[in-house]
C-alpha cells in the first residue's frame, strides 16, 4: 500500500511538473501574442498617420487642381496650353495620390483584421494558461491528500505495531 502511495505521489508530481512546464509556454506564448498586438496597434497607428498624411496631399493636389484650372481660365490662350499639361501632371498626381490613399486604407483594414486576430488567439491563449494553471492547482491539492492519507496510513500502522507487540508482551 504505501508503494502505490509513492508511485502516486511520484505520479502527481510528475503531472505537476508537466502542468508547470505547460503554464510557463502558453504564459510565454501569450507574452508572444501580446507582443504581436503591440506591434500590430503600432504599426496601425502608423498606417493612420501615413493614411491622414495622404488625404492632406490629396486635399492639397485637389486645390492646386482647382488653383490651375482658374489660371487656364484667366490666362491668354498663348499660355494656355502650358497650364494644360500642369492640369493635366497635376491630375496625374491627384491620381496617385488616390491610388496611394486606397493602398494605405487596404493595408489599415488588414491591419486592423489582423489585430483582431492577435487579441482573439491572446484571449485564447490567457484561457487555456488560466486551465492549465487550475489544473495544476488540483494537481497540488491531490498531492495535500496524498501526503494526508500516507500520513494517517503511518500512524495506524505505528499503532498496530504498538498494539501487536504489547499484546506479545502480555
Amino acid at each position: 500500500r504505501s508503494r502505490l502511495e509513492s508511485q502516486a505521489q511520484l505520479e502527481a508530481a510528475l503531472a505537476q511538473e508537466s502542468l508547470r512546464r505547460e503554464l510557463a509556454a502558453a504564459n510565454a506564448e501569450l507574452s508572444e501574442c501580446r507582443a504581436e498586438r503591440d506591434h500590430g496597434r503600432l504599426e496601425l497607428r502608423q498606417a493612420g498617420q501615413r493614411l491622414e498624411e495622404a488625404k492632406v496631399e490629396l486635399e492639397r493636389s485637389g486645390k492646386e487642381i482647382l488653383h490651375a484650372r482658374s489660371e487656364i481660365h484667366s490666362e491668354s490662350q498663348v499660355r494656355s496650353s502650358g497650364l494644360q499639361s500642369r492640369l493635366e501632371a497635376a491630375d496625374r498626381e491627384l491620381e496617385r495620390g488616390r491610388a496611394a490613399l486606397s493602398r494605405e486604407e487596404e493595408k489599415s483594414r488588414q491591419l486592423e483584421e489582423a489585430l483582431r486576430r492577435s487579441e482573439a488567439e491572446a484571449s485564447r491563449r490567457a484561457d487555456d494558461a488560466k486551465a492549465l494553471g487550475d489544473m495544476l492547482s488540483q494537481a497540488q491539492k491531490h498531492v495535500a491528500e496524498l501526503e494526508i492519507g500516507r500520513r494517517e496510513a503511518e500512524k495506524t500502522t505505528a499503532t498496530v505495531s504498538l498494539r501487536a507487540r504489547e499484546a506479545e508482551a502480555e
